[in-house]
């Protein structure tokens, strides 16, 4: 599975992605997305398992491996999951505004 797929995952989970530097990983960011306070990790678990399983058979191992790696860390209101292992370059954010040199077939491997 593709950053971008996983990416693709999270968002039909309902969730917002976004880039995230945790703990020990020295300013490197990484996919990650936010959950409510209120929101347990098993919920969350859930909702990505369920968007696997609509994206389909094949991309439901890869989820589950992902998830395998996830890590959290509280922000007050609530709790960042992040996977360091997946890194951003060339994923799109919502609200990002694209290079002119990304262009399709240029080296962005999330197009």
């Amino acid at each position: 599975m593709t950053n971008k797929q996983l990416q693709n995952i999270i968002e039909m989970a309902g969730y917002e992605t976004r880039t995230y530097s945790g703990r020990g990983m020295f300013g490197k960011e990484c996919l990650a997305f936010t959950a409510e306070r209120e929101t347990s990790s098993f919920a969350v678990a859930a909702d990505l398992m369920a968007a696997a399983i609509d994206a389909g058979e094949d991309f439901i191992a890869p989820v589950i491996e992902a998830m395998r790696g996830i890590r959290t860390d509280s922000l007050g209101l609530g709790t960042v999951f992040y996977f360091p292992s997946v890194a951003v370059d060339g994923l799109r954010f919502e609200g990002e505004v694209e290079d002119e040199g990304d262009a399709p077939g240029e080296g962005n491997p999330a197009q």
